[in-house]
């Protein structure tokens, strides 16, 4: 027929209408921050890997509380929850195998249903209907052990399905066990991007993402800024079409010792010259003093200059070689 559409209204979706269908939801393993499909023992004497159903156990979904492999495919869910031996036999010239789960509409009927974790050498068969999602590869030359091999020529692929969503405000995104890995939430009220991402112990954990970058500081001689909780200064864009810029400083002093009065005294420039904004002399937030003179200081920056000035209240003070002042500046261009 020329056209086609379905699913039609009170008439059955084949497996094959049903895989088309769900294309739009992409291929990939559910990664709840489990690391899914992780591999296990490597045997060259038996020429096999185990490969695990996750390196964590899972803290959502259906599996929550096991270690489990989740993964969509043409449409189809997979799972597995126990450790799978996979064999990767010995070669006389260089082959490449693939570990990966393969959708075979031929399968459709059986118990375990169409998909099946397997090892496949060389191109990948894709008649008859069949669909791969890559999990691992190696390559293994003659006369090489399969640790080897491993070690030397595995490549990761284990691709994601990694939903979007948007909302109001950064303290409105899910929390970490309502999402999956590399879900990415765009924030309607500064117009930034968050990412969810493993948090390396089986969980997940929210980080800001695209529109959220760090520059370098700047600083004269006599101070050392390299011990900054942001290593330099985070900025993004908002909707507005502004930017908006934050920094958490540590100046140490490294020269001879600074002395401050009542005068408001330029301590030094940090901020590069394409980042300053009109702007007046304001209090920084969150000052800390560290050092052999913890007398209270006052601590001001300007974001026209980019400067940063201290001076002291009452009297006369020393910033001596080693002290540190801490605190949080932020403005928006």
């Amino acid at each position: 027929m020329a056209e086609e559409s379905y699913p039609v209204v009170e008439q059955p979706v084949s497996a094959a209408q049903w895989s088309t269908m769900a294309q739009a939801g992409g291929d990939g393993i559910i990664d709840r921050g489990n690391w899914p499909f992780w591999p296990g023992a490597v045997s060259s004497v038996n020429n096999t890997i185990t490969i695990q159903p996750s390196r964590y156990k899972s803290k959502s979904g259906p599996s929550s509380g096991l270690q489990a492999g989740e993964a969509v495919l043409s449409g189809f869910y997979y799972r597995m929850t126990t450790p799978v031996v996979l064999t990767i036999p010995a070669v006389t010239t260089n082959t490449t195998f693939w570990v990966a789960l393969q959708y075979d509409p031929l399968r459709g009927s059986s118990a375990a249903g169409p998909i099946k974790l397997g090892v496949f050498k060389g191109a990948l068969d894709r008649t008859q209907g069949k669909t791969y999602l890559v999990l691992w590869s190696v390559d293994r030359k003659n006369n090489q052990t399969l640790q080897d091999a491993w070690g030397a020529a595995s490549q990761q692929y284990r691709p994601r399905v990694s939903p979007q969503l948007t909302v109001s405000a950064v303290e409105h995104l899910p929390s970490e066990t309502e999402t999956l890995v590399d879900t990415c939430a765009f924030i309607r009220d500064t117009g930034s991007t968050w990412r969810a991402e493993t948090d390396g112990a089986g969980g997940i954990k929210w980080a800001r993402s695209e529109n959220t970058r760090t520059l370098p500081f700047i600083a004269g001689p006599g101070w050392d800024l390299s011990g900054s909780p942001t290593d330099g200064i985070i900025f993004q864009h908002t909707r507005e079409g502004r930017t908006f810029y934050t920094a958490e400083v540590e100046m140490k002093r490294t020269l001879q010792p600074f002395k401050l009065t009542r005068t408001w005294t330029g301590f030094t420039t940090i901020i590069p010259p394409e980042l300053r904004s009109v702007g007046f002399n304001r209090p920084v937030e969150k000052l800390i003093r560290i050092g052999t003179n913890t007398e209270l200081t006052q601590v001001a920056f300007h974001p026209q200059t980019g400067t940063v000035f201290g001076r002291q209240l009452s009297g006369e003070s020393t910033f001596n070689t080693g002290d540190v002042a801490r605190f949080d500046i932020s403005w928006v261009r």
